[in-house]
């Protein structure tokens, strides 16, 4: 069963999915993001982000990663799996980062505002 995309439902077109950086394990990137270009430091990283659009990744650690296998991916431009109408082609299988990226989170509003949408304010579970 396909699980609900609330961002999609909400209207949201994926702006979240573009132009972002994203801290993924290295499977994830060989699954999701196959042709991710591996490039050697941070500071190339940082350079090619604004020169080119594309996916590339460096085996950089920064302090505070997860775990040892993390490494930090940069989307410049839309996300390869993001649909013309926004809605993620990989949405079920969607990497860690996606998954926990909060809906209606404070990142999530700031994001929506940036592209004219209104908030989203979440009833607390009781």
């Amino acid at each position: 069963m396909n699980e609900r995309n609330r961002c999609l439902e909400s209207g949201c077109r994926g702006y979240c999915c573009q132009d972002i950086d994203l801290e993924i394990t290295k499977a994830e990137i060989k699954e999701l993001f196959p042709s991710a270009k591996r490039v050697f430091s941070i500071k190339e990283l940082a350079k090619l982000k604004q020169t080119h659009k594309g996916l590339f990744y460096t085996d950089y650690q920064r302090p505070g990663l997860e775990g040892p296998d993390f490494r930090i991916l940069a989307i410049n431009g839309p996300c390869p799996n993001k649909a013309k109408d926004g809605n993620c082609t990989i949405h079920d299988i969607r990497e860690h980062a996606a998954k926990n990226f909060k809906f209606g989170s404070d990142d999530c509003n700031a994001i929506r505002k940036e592209n004219g949408l209104g908030p989203i304010y979440l009833e607390p579970v009781e």
